[in-house]
């Protein structure tokens, strides 16, 4: 399985936090979805942060493949330019930084 994760991170307030993360949820992860080859989408809102974690951590998505090419197919979809303007969209009135890391899930019986 191979899985695209978003880290959203910024400055805001509680207010700001609950709107971005409803924005997200509600307008963002129905567009990943959709994305050809999506087995999953799962969207994190951090409720306890630790001492040494990012202390401006909003949201982290997930979204899962079958295989890297499933994966590249996706990045590459129509699909996903709808949802690259739609979290341009939710972050614009933010000071957010967005990044993404690729993993391979190796699952333990």
């Amino acid at each position: 399985m191979y899985v695209r994760t978003a880290y959203f991170e910024g400055p805001l307030s509680d207010d700001e936090k609950a709107a971005f993360q409803h924005a997200m949820i509600t307008n963002v992860a129905p567009i990943i979805r959709s994305f050809p080859g999506c087995r999953g989408v799962q969207l994190n809102v951090p409720r306890a942060l630790e001492p040494d974690a990012p202390q401006q951590s909003l949201l982290m998505i997930q979204h899962s493949y079958e295989s890297p090419e499933a994966l590249e197919a996706a990045l590459a979809s129509t699909q996903r330019q709808e949802s690259l303007a739609a979290t341009q969209a939710a972050m614009a009135p933010y000071d957010i930084r967005v990044f993404h890391i690729n993993h391979e899930r190796a699952e333990i019986d």
